[in-house]
């Protein structure tokens, strides 16, 4: 019925390892929430209750990719304190890029019909309703005029409620060849099943960077990546599909203690981490 409705949301991600500097992102956001958004315009819906969702409140999820890579040729480590300063900067243009341009769009095609219910509308932007405890991982002082950016904002409202998400970006990583979403690999060169069949999969750079590589099972915890995440969510008004990640191996009697886990679970709790999505385990080392 028309008071109904279900969540669905467009999404999209940033190749941050197709730039240089967080500066030379600015016109990959703004095609990028443009094209989301005119697909919004045109698509068709299964139900009148997804299409009064994405008419109303114009949902995009727009995220990162290749992290990965982007630290290997930096030659950064997960959680590393420098790293994490880094990957503040990179994520705060990128989110002030994007909210720059759904702000922009507003102006031109009208704000989305719920705008002023959002904290967008009311001119909070999500960094600054970030958890305490992510304080103790960067600096989150403002490198971007967000004053300006806020003033229009309130005038013109937004586009889009919802702008910033983090997915898997398992199946389009394959596409550009890029390491998917924010995870670390799992191996150098993997062999991935589809529709389409079997075919491998090389990290970028390979010859060049196969020993600056962080690997997943190489990691006795998930510290640096949690750490990582969470200074990424500082900035996501949605959230990330975050997962753990454990090697049996790292422990004599081949099990991963459930005070690891508990310890994981607690410190993403306390850094600002909204969601978990899968908790891995290398069956490999069990």
């Amino acid at each position: 019925d028309a008071d109904g409705r279900i969540a669905l949301c467009t999404l999209g991600s940033i190749n941050w390892g197709a730039f240089r500097n967080p500066e030379d992102m600015r016109r990959a956001c703004r095609i990028l929430q443009r094209s989301l958004c005119n697909i919004l315009d045109y698509q068709d819906f299964l139900s009148i209750q997804s299409k009064l969702s994405n008419d109303e409140i114009q949902p995009l999820g727009i995220g990162v990719t290749n992290l990965a890579y982007w630290h290997a040729k930096r030659g950064l480590k997960y959680g590393e304190r420098d790293a994490l300063q880094d990957v503040k900067t990179w994520m705060e243009h990128q989110a002030f890029y994007l909210t720059e341009a759904t702000v922009e769009l507003a102006k031109e095609r009208g704000a989305c019909q719920h705008s002023s219910h959002t904290r967008y509308g009311q001119g909070t932007f999500p960094w600054e309703l970030r958890a305490k405890g992510v304080n103790e991982l960067a600096d989150f002082t403002p490198e971007l005029d967000w004053e300006t950016l806020r003033t229009n904002m309130k005038q013109y409202g937004v586009r889009n409620a919802t702008l910033m998400a983090i997915a898997p970006v398992e199946s389009s990583s394959v596409v550009i060849n890029s390491t998917n979403g924010i995870e670390m690999p799992m191996s150098l060169i993997s062999v991935k099943e589809s529709k389409a069949g079997s075919f491998v999969q090389v990290v970028p750079e390979y010859h060049k960077l196969k020993n600056k590589y962080q690997m997943m099972w190489e990691q006795k915890d998930c510290d640096g990546y949690l750490k990582t995440a969470s200074v990424l969510a500082a900035y996501v008004d949605q959230s990330i599909s975050t997962n753990t990640f454990y090697n049996p191996a790292h422990w004599a009697d081949r099990k991963v203690p459930t005070t690891l886990i508990a310890k994981n679970l607690m410190q993403a709790h306390m850094w600002g981490l909204k969601t978990f999505y899968y908790s891995l385990i290398n069956k490999a080392g069990s």
